[in-house]
């Protein structure tokens, strides 16, 4: 009888083991469907905040700083673009364009021009 005790005994532990490792391996496999998911919107989010899915919502133009992207005695036109997903509505993050430089601020010269 002891015998047969002891053997359940064993029975019961290594099934509790398997159990155990069984949903350790589920919850891994999920907590990395999850961190791939959480990827993958973020990957089509951006995806989607370009070409026609990016809708326009305010641009600005404005003069850079000396130096920025031009020789340090001239300024870059920069535009600035806002938008957001024209399907989702969300806002996408915004867009900066460099145009040429000489770029002028009137009274605010850049050194040495």
């Amino acid at each position: 009888m002891d015998k047969l005790i002891a053997q359940a005994s064993e029975s019961l532990a290594k099934a509790s083991m398997n159990r155990r490792g069984f949903l350790g391996r589920v919850a891994g496999a999920v907590g990395g469907a999850a961190v791939l998911s959480v990827l993958f919107t973020r990957a089509a989010f951006a995806d989607h905040c370009d070409g026609s899915h990016f809708c326009v919502t305010n641009t600005t133009t404005f003069c850079g700083s000396c130096g920025e992207r031009c020789h340090e005695s001239k300024r870059p036109y920069v535009r600035r673009v806002e938008g957001e997903n024209c399907y989702t509505g969300k806002t996408c993050p915004p867009k900066t364009y460099y145009g040429g430089c000489g770029c002028i601020i009137p009274n605010r010269p850049c050194p040495g021009a």
